[in-house]
């Protein structure tokens, strides 16, 4: 089982790597894989590391029967996102970079009365939703 987790996660890495991620860039993992990375001992900073060295370039050219290197990545400004549910899917956000373009977080903060809310609107559907 350990070797089979072990490729999994190499897989995982390898797959996010041919995305073609680049400095300020944004990888979206789903919960189930960030699983596997974390089980075998991948930090986001080891994650981050791993794909500067492996990335593929988005568009590589091939200039003379060799592909042009990439620019290297700053992992410092590569984010990793671990979002989403079921189902095996990854997801790239990208930046056209080098703008004085940056990531920014900011703590959103929920109504007080955030409880009562979610009792109050729970059987509430969506218009579009037709049963």
């Amino acid at each position: 089982m350990r070797r089979f987790l072990t490729a999994l996660a190499i897989g995982i890495l390898d797959i996010l790597s041919r995305m073609g991620p680049s400095t300020m860039s944004c990888l979206v993992v789903i919960p189930s894989h960030a699983k596997i990375l974390s089980a075998e001992g991948w930090t986001k900073k080891k994650v981050k590391e791993y794909i500067a060295q492996h990335a593929m370039p988005p568009f590589p050219s091939i200039v003379g029967g060799t592909t042009t290197p990439r620019p290297p990545i700053d992992v410092d400004n590569l984010t990793i996102l671990v979002a989403g549910g079921p189902g095996a899917w990854m997801g790239l956000h990208r930046s056209a970079g080098g703008f004085g373009n940056a990531f920014v977080t900011k703590k959103l903060e929920l109504p007080k009365n955030w409880d009562k809310l979610v009792a109050k609107y729970r059987d509430l559907k969506p218009d579009y939703v037709k049963y």
